[in-house]
């Protein structure tokens, strides 16, 4: 079994902790969801499920779809432009 280096145990965490963060802003927004599309707090609150399970699930498939020789350069490249894009967001204007 090939030995994981400090470095890779670092970028997973910081991959989980970023997708956590991720979900408990996507529940932050649910009243503003709920008044601007005109929904009940349950329908709004979907929203945050859906987006959970489309990282739970959709990220193992895209992961097992990947090049086995690619993986670590595509997942790095996901995690960067995840956080560009929350860098992005955060810049936004309200």
């Amino acid at each position: 079994m090939r030995k994981v280096g400090c470095s890779s145990i670092y970028l997973i965490a910081i991959g989980a902790f970023s997708l956590g963060m991720a979900s408990y802003v996507t529940a932050g927004l649910i009243p503003m969801i709920e008044t601007s599309f005109s929904v009940s707090i349950a329908v709004a609150a979907q929203l945050v499920t859906a987006f959970t399970l489309a990282y739970g699930l959709g990220s193992p498939i895209a992961i097992a779809l990947l090049s086995v020789h690619r993986q670590r350069f595509n997942l790095l490249l996901a995690l960067g432009v995840f956080i560009v894009a929350n860098a992005e967001s955060a810049a936004a204007p309200p």
